[in-house]
């Protein structure tokens, strides 16, 4: 992808560097100087990615794809921009499953998951400035990483694929090759065959094709996540219909079945108090909900 030519693709206007600090910074930039709905940076590295509750994202240069996008969904109620980031993580699911045989997941309320290993993560901010509300919807996506330059808890296309190395988990042993393996063997083909990752100019194509569909989906429905969103967001996400821990931003955490999403996109957790919704906390998968292992 780097060096790439840039292109106008319909409304969405892609720009392509080979690295950035953040393209989420870039983008928001562009939006505080009045730039209009559609543009598009994807680069292969981040110098400074950043992710929700402002962790870093890193990744080697030239193993993970980067994209943000600039929008204006002004039609739209603001309080139905928090839907936002549920649409952008349907997307991402939509692409990996076009591009590859690999079977992703949605973890609320924006990681995309393999088993239970992140493969991406999405992070979408609001920009007010003179012309009018914006959002920048950002998402890193692990391409190209062999396992030894992953985290414990991340996957990319290709170790999820199986093509990490011949066993699928290089620099790994014990436990945790296991795990990576699992996940690995998810993506093989019957006859042992170890696909490539897509390139990166197939993984920016798809997913700017499948973000346009939802996003232009939602915004034709005025928002309405009951529409078609909700739906498909409960239908890939595998935080619902397990128990889970919620850690809050002041360090508290509590513990219940994530049973739904609210109008707003919060997740229902059932408690021992009763229902109750989060809308801001780290969620941890503890196991299946009792009575439905």
């Amino acid at each position: 992808m780097a060096g790439g030519p840039d292109r106008e693709d319909g409304m969405w206007d892609v720009r392509r560097v080979a690295e950035t600090g953040s393209t989420n910074v870039d983008v928001a930039d562009l939006a505080r100087d009045g730039a209009p709905e559609g543009i598009v940076l994807a680069a292969e590295y981040q110098r400074a990615g950043r992710g929700r509750l402002d962790r870093t994202w890193q990744a080697p240069p030239g193993t993970s794809l980067a994209v943000s996008f600039l929008l204006r969904p002004t039609d739209v109620a603001p309080e139905r921009w928090a839907w936002l980031p549920l649409l952008v993580g349907v997307a991402v699911v939509d692409a990996v499953e076009q591009l590859t045989d690999i079977r992703a997941v949605l973890k609320w309320p924006n990681d995309v998951l393999v088993g239970e290993r992140k493969l991406a993560g999405i992070l979408v901010e609001q920009v007010q400035e003179e012309a009018g509300a914006a959002a920048v919807a950002g998402v890193g996506l692990n391409v190209a990483q062999r396992a030894e330059q992953l985290p414990p808890t991340g996957t990319s296309l290709l170790v999820a694929a199986g093509g990490a190395d011949e066993s699928g988990s290089a620099g790994e042993s014990g436990d945790a090759g296991a795990d990576r393996r699992a996940g690995a063997d998810d993506g093989a083909g019957a006859d042992g065959d170890v696909p490539e990752p897509p390139s990166f100019d197939d993984v920016l194509e798809v997913l700017i094709d499948r973000f346009a569909a939802r996003y232009e989906a939602w915004r034709s429905h005025g928002g309405d996540p009951e529409s078609e969103l909700a739906q498909l967001y409960r239908r890939r996400c595998a935080t619902l219909g397990r128990w889970v821990r919620v850690q809050f931003p002041d360090h508290r955490f509590a513990e219940g079945e994530a049973v739904d999403l609210d109008s707003s996109g919060r997740l229902v957790i059932r408690g021992s108090g009763g229902l109750w919704t989060v809308g801001a906390g780290d969620i941890v998968h503890l196991r299946p909900a009792p009575g439905t292992a």
